[in-house]
């Protein structure tokens, strides 16, 4: 890499000059900078040490050429100077530097947030239940909790439901603990409840009645396993396997699906 000109150095302006001077004059013109060096100037502030220039290329999504025009310009103006390492801040200009990191919206553009994504699953269970069958489906997608009206078009599925259960189907809350879709054609081919306790009582064996004859109206394979916190992948593995065998014996030629839980039965046989 190419080091910046910096011969007239010397001549910078007031950014060294008394200590609250310098930091007055170097909040000011941070600020002051266009958007792609602010991103630079930001980028450093988040980084330990010194940054070599195409790293900060990449950091900041800039192209070689601008990040080395920018660089030379802001090593000018005495925001930054070259180590042999790579580039660090002015040490006047690292507090207004950080400031600036912290409160500007460029923060997004610059260094993603650490830790900030998310697993998929809400729990060590259901992650569990997800590489499950992600092995049973290889190839299909399979989203977690989406919600009936979803999965299904409530308008021509209505009339064949009663008016408790068509009311269910349009409810914010009435999900799918997880949707199989088939890669080729993106439409649902198997939706999957994963049991406990709970649905032993009352209100949740309603509730399940009715997501069953939803499923089975809009032709939906629907399987139902118990899974107590704590099995075997093995016990996982089993119980899957007898859901979709309940389901093959109940399927004929014709029907969505049929072909899909056959070969996904053939993975686990």
């Amino acid at each position: 890499m190419t080091t910046p000109d910096l011969r007239h150095a010397g001549e910078r302006r007031d950014l060294r000059i008394g200590p609250k001077g310098a930091r007055d004059s170097a909040a000011s013109r941070v600020h002051a900078l266009d958007t792609s060096k602010k991103r630079l100037v930001m980028a450093l502030a988040a980084s330990d040490g010194p940054v070599p220039a195409t790293e900060l290329g990449t950091m900041t999504r800039m192209i070689p050429g601008w990040t080395r025009g920018h660089l030379s310009k802001l090593a000018d103006g005495g925001f930054i100077r070259h180590t042999p390492d790579g580039w660090v801040l002015e040490h006047a200009v690292v507090s207004a530097a950080r400031q600036l990191l912290r409160k500007d919206v460029d923060l997004a553009l610059i260094l993603p947030v650490e830790d900030a994504l998310r697993r998929i699953g809400s729990s060590d269970h259901e992650r569990r239940v997800m590489l499950a069958l992600l092995g049973i489906f290889p190839g299909c997608s399979i989203q977690p909790g989406q919600l009936l009206r979803e999965v299904f078009d409530v308008a021509l599925l209505s009339h064949a439901l009663d008016a408790g259960d068509r009311l269910f189907l349009g409810h914010p809350l009435a999900h799918i603990d997880w949707t199989i879709y088939s890669a080729p054609t993106l439409m649902p081919i198997l939706a999957v409840e994963v049991d406990s306790g709970w649905h032993d009582t009352p209100i949740q064996q309603e509730r399940d009645g009715r997501k069953n004859r939803i499923c089975r109206a809009g032709g939906l394979p629907l399987a139902r396993v118990r899974l107590p916190q704590g099995v075997s992948d093995r016990v996982v593995e089993q119980q899957f396997q007898r859901a979709l065998g309940r389901l093959a014996r109940e399927s004929r030629l014709g029907e969505r699906a049929h072909f899909e839980l056959a070969e996904a039965l053939s993975r686990l046989w």
